[in-house]
């Protein structure tokens, strides 16, 4: 999903694809990667984007790009989840995003403990599907 800043100076509705590209974006790598998965996704069909900055976090990116003129491309649960309290107008994507992979890494001492229980029940029971 593409969010941007509601009052956004040139998007008027969802991008198109040469909308999108002229852009600049703010970009999530929270192992601090050279590119974004969107970024190795385009680069497959050729095509590029301008990364203004790079982020480590979603929830960084999101506020980001509600204050700023960046676009930024999200996980649809967590854009929609936020989009009021960012201050984000949600767009499809111009182009197919293949679904990713949302994996938990814990230490083996947490593995047994209510609280780590407890926490792996709570990230079990959402909703983050990508029809959501």
């Amino acid at each position: 999903m593409v969010v941007a800043r509601r009052d956004h100076p040139r998007l008027a509705g969802a991008p198109t694809l040469e909308g999108y590209l002229a852009e600049r974006h703010a970009v999530v790598t929270p192992w601090n990667e050279d590119s974004g998965v969107i970024d190795r996704l385009l680069a497959r069909s050729g095509l590029r984007r301008e990364v203004a900055v790079q982020l480590p976090t979603v929830l960084a990116a999101l506020f980001l790009a509600g204050s700023t003129d960046f676009l930024l491309t999200a996980p649809r649960h967590a854009a929609r989840a936020l989009a009021e309290a960012a201050g984000l107008a949600l767009y499809p994507a111009p182009f197919d995003i293949p679904p990713y992979v949302l994996r938990l890494y814990s230490h083996v001492q947490h593995v047994g403990r209510d609280a780590h229980a407890w926490m792996i029940g709570q990230l079990k029971g959402l909703d983050i599907s990508r029809t959501g």
